[in-house]
């Protein structure tokens, strides 16, 4: 099913700015033997680190306001950190000291770019549920893994959801696509995810190219591309390589569909797209600011003022909070009890969970991606800005 959403990205955060810190100070429970630990993973240093201040922030005032509230009353939920560094392997080692030392419960949130995988794999392989992590690639991999839970699509998904967008706006069966990505991991998955999806689609006609990063070569791209034939271009490129090839090809008089994943995309993109390619530009978001209802919106502006929290790094708040609110309402559904394997029964069993933050969250015996889809967004090139509203492709 589709879902019409429109953006309206600037009025939120002026929204969220626009509260001043007030309200009580606060401080945390006092950790007893009785307490429920629960492990989160942030950076401390870096260029991370002050979004990683900004969640840590948000999660000790929502955990204070759940155990004064008594929602989970069974126990106290106490929260134990660890530092995400530049070095996937102390990442692991930190996260391998909060499951056997600290003896948490379940990891929640956090940020371990660099170390998403190995952080998965260790989470199941000491039966840990990792619930709502921050990353670009949840974990895929050739064994299923039960014990990690997504609420949001990576670079795989959105890849999906591109392709799917693509052969709906095919108007030919046999129209060509081609699959453009700059070498590296991140983009590597993406590409091969589209390639995937593209065969599933019926597509025939496929051309996959990769190239190193810093050695874009715009022009010759373009020229092979549009000698071709090619009319889709899937594009999962090093920063500025959009705005390059766009410029080529408008250049070239050639202007092809063009998708790509939001997060991979310039800054520059929209105010350079030309009148060719009106209508032709499209990019995925994993979430768009409407997700954020009223209600929603009221619970972190009430956390912010109670705990007096500075408003920085919101985005990256709210998806904290949501996971946060994830695994309460995992708890809720599961009696309250210290029982890892019925908080993960009941995480299975969730179906269309409003987080308030986020689209809804829906997940399965054989399903870890909460939101399991993307929005799809395009480009004006009248005004150089998105468009109002966003569609939704759903993904298997």
């Amino acid at each position: 099913m589709q879902r019409q959403r429109p953006l309206g990205l600037t009025l939120l955060i002026l929204l969220l700015s626009a509260v001043e810190s007030g309200g009580k100070t606060w401080q945390q429970e006092v950790i007893t033997d009785e307490s429920l630990k629960v492990g989160v993973v942030l950076p401390t240093k870096g260029a991370l680190a002050e979004t990683g201040s900004a969640i840590r922030d948000v999660l000790n005032a929502y955990f204070d306001s759940v155990n004064r509230d008594g929602v989970n009353n069974a126990h106290k939920i106490a929260l134990r950190f660890a530092d995400s560094t530049d070095d996937p392997a102390i990442t692991v080692a930190n996260v391998r000291r909060l499951i056997q030392e600290e003896e948490v419960f379940a990891i929640v949130s956090g940020i371990s770019a660099g170390a998403d995988e190995e952080i998965a794999v260790l989470a199941q392989a000491a039966k840990v549920p990792l619930i709502g992590p921050a990353t670009l690639l949840p974990s895929s991999g050739p064994t299923f893994n039960r014990y990690g839970f997504y609420l949001l699509p990576g670079l795989r998904e959105q890849a999906q959801a591109l392709v799917l967008f693509a052969a709906r706006r095919s108007e030919r069966p046999n129209a060509r696509i081609a699959i453009i990505y700059a070498e590296g991991i991140l983009t590597s998955a993406a590409a091969n995810a589209a390639e995937l999806q593209t065969r599933r689609s019926g597509w025939r006609s496929i051309v996959k190219r990769a190239y190193q990063r810093q050695h874009f070569n715009a022009p010759e791209i373009v020229r092979s591309l549009k000698q071709e034939g090619v009319e889709f271009v899937l594009f999962f490129g090093a920063p500025s390589d959009d705005v390059a090839f766009v410029n080529e090809a408008t250049i070239a008089k050639w202007a092809p569909i063009f998708l790509l994943p939001g997060v991979l995309s310039s800054r520059e993109l929209p105010g350079s797209a030309k009148i060719d390619f009106k209508e032709k530009i499209f990019l995925t978001f994993p979430t768009v600011p409407s997700d954020v209802s009223a209600t929603g919106r009221e619970e972190l502006l009430a956390l912010r003022n109670k705990y007096k929290l500075a408003p920085r790094s919101i985005s990256a708040q709210i998806h904290a909070l949501a996971a946060a609110k994830v695994f309460v309402e995992g708890l809720r559904l599961s009696g309250n009890v210290r029982d890892r394997e019925k908080l993960i029964a009941s995480l299975e069993s969730m179906r269309g969970y409003d987080t308030g933050l986020t689209p809804k969250i829906t997940f399965g015996p054989k399903n870890r991606i909460g939101a399991k889809g993307s929005y799809i967004v395009s480009v004006n090139t009248e005004t150089g800005r998105f468009t109002s509203e966003a569609e939704w492709i759903p993904v298997d």
